[in-house]
């Protein structure tokens, strides 16, 4: 997915420059398209070959200390019209499973990739809001899978296993699709490829985008720190709306192309967020301070 192009990278160069590597496993649907793209952690890494669509258990007995869950629907399945049911069936199976190795008592530290749609149409996406979503709705499969998933987690964790939650938001990066539902994708393709920047939507959405290297430190902080919040919102509070944000896309890449707003209905793939921009005010300057004394210098 997004997140792992841009965190394995990190990962394995930590296991072949550290003088002592973790031993690193990866889960994933498809082992070949994972090696295609970074070849060398085939000889770094474990990996197990796993659909959590249909199994709730990782095979084998290894001690694991430290888990990153971020298994999740990828765009590419939600925007092909993947049923609803399969995006809840994911992240129930994936995070029972993960429960196991919890319960089993050597896991140290959990990070779960959760997402800000778990919590609803909210006024403020604060940390402390209690999510307010109604679960009859199909369009909420992947809210009411992420809250479901971060119940199971936080039940399964004890004295000896610190859990946190990352809410992650929207996000840009180089690996971001260009031809599917992702409004920034879109809009930079129209601006590189055309003559016109076309908005789909009647433009007047608002977003915020960071940069998905900025959401990896924040992970990998939540993952390592001393004491991690137990939520944490993840993405920028730059707001915009769509239709600035076209014209943002234009003035950068393409100054001549003209933004045509064709005001379409929604893609029935996912509800409407007026506003997806998170409270980000839990990231206080002691910790954005910490997180660069971690990561920024060691890179």
């Amino acid at each position: 997915g997004l997140f792992g192009r841009h965190l394995l990278p990190l990962l394995l160069r930590h296991a072949v420059e550290s003088k002592s590597p973790p031993k690193l496993t990866i889960v994933t649907r498809n082992k070949a398209s994972v090696v295609q793209q970074l070849p060398l952690l085939a000889r770094h890494c474990d990996f197990i070959e796993l659909d959590f669509r249909s199994s709730a258990e990782i095979p084998g007995e290894c001690a694991y200390t430290h888990i990153l869950h971020m298994a999740s629907t990828s765009a590419e399945d939600t925007f092909l019209g993947i049923d609803h049911y399969s995006k809840y069936q994911l992240l129930l199976n994936s995070a029972v499973a993960v429960r196991k190795l919890i319960l089993a008592g050597t896991v140290e530290r959990v990070v779960f990739a959760s997402s800000g749609v778990a919590y609803g149409n909210s006024a403020s996406y604060l940390e402390s809001d209690n999510p307010e979503l109604n679960h009859l709705l199909p369009f909420n499969s992947l809210a009411f899978g992420k809250l479901n998933a971060e119940f199971i987690l936080n039940s399964s964790v004890t004295s000896s296993c610190i859990l946190s939650i990352a809410r992650c938001f929207s996000f840009v990066s180089p690996y971001l699709p260009v031809d599917i539902h992702y409004a920034v994708g879109n809009l930079v393709r129209d601006a590189v490829f055309g003559d016109d920047i076309t908005v789909l939507s009647d433009g007047l959405d608002i977003r915020s985008y960071q940069h998905v290297d900025d959401a990896i430190d924040w992970i990998l902080y939540l993952l390592t720190c001393d004491s991690p919040p137990p939520i944490l919102n993840i993405g920028s509070d730059d707001a915009i709306s769509i239709a600035d944000l076209a014209e943002r896309v234009k003035a950068i890449v393409n100054p001549r192309a003209k933004v045509k707003i064709l005001n379409k209905p929604q893609l029935g793939h996912n509800s409407r967020r007026y506003n997806y921009v998170p409270n980000i005010s839990l990231r206080s300057e002691e910790h954005t301070s910490e997180l660069q004394s971690q990561f920024r210098i060691s890179y």
